[in-house]
C-alpha cells in the first residue's frame, strides 16, 4: 500500500518520504504466502482498460506490469517482492529503508506532526503523517 501511495504522490508532484522498517520492499512476500504461489492467476493484458478489472498484481501508474517481471500463471511471492523491488528503482520512489518508527507525536515547538525513529531521530511532517502496515 506505501508503494501504491508513493506512486500516486509522486505522479500529482506531492512532497513525500516513506519510512519502511524492513531493509527491502515488499519483505512479507519472501516469507508469504506459506505455499509461496499466489491464489490468483497472472492475466498477460496489454489493453490498459481492460487491465484495470482484470489485473490484479500490478500497481496502479507503475512503471512496469507484473507479467514484465513473470509470465507464470500463478505467480509466487517472489515474483512479487521482485516486481515491488522494480517498481521502487524505476520509478524512483522516496522510500528509507530500515526505519522503525516507534511513535507519533505532536510537536508544539514545530506546531506539526512528527515521528520518533528507533534510532532516537525525530522527523516532522509538513501536515500529515499516514500509517500503513
Amino acid at each position: 500500500s506505501g508503494i501504491q501511495a508513493a506512486l500516486f504522490l509522486q505522479k500529482y508532484g506531492l512532497s513525500y518520504v516513506i519510512l519502511e522498517r524492513e531493509f527491502l520492499p515488499g519483505s512479507f512476500w519472501t516469507k508469504f504466502p506459506r505455499f509461496r504461489e499466489l491464489i490468483s492467476i497472472n492475466k498477460w493484458i496489454r489493453n490498459k482498460k481492460h487491465r484495470l478489472r482484470f489485473d490484479w498484481h500490478s500497481m496502479l501508474e507503475a512503471p512496469l506490469d507484473m507479467m514484465d517481471v513473470t509470465k507464470s500463471y500463478f505467480p509466487t511471492g517472489d515474483d512479487w517482492q521482485r516486481y515491488m523491488s522494480e517498481v521502487v528503482q524505476l520509478a524512483d520512489l522516496n522510500i528509507e529503508f530500515g526505519k522503525d518508527v516507534n511513535r507519533i507525536i505532536y510537536s508544539n515547538e514545530e506546531e506539526k506532526p512528527c515521528v520518533i525513529l528507533s534510532d532516537g531521530d525525530k522527523r516532522c511532517a509538513l501536515r500529515r503523517i499516514f500509517v500503513g502496515t
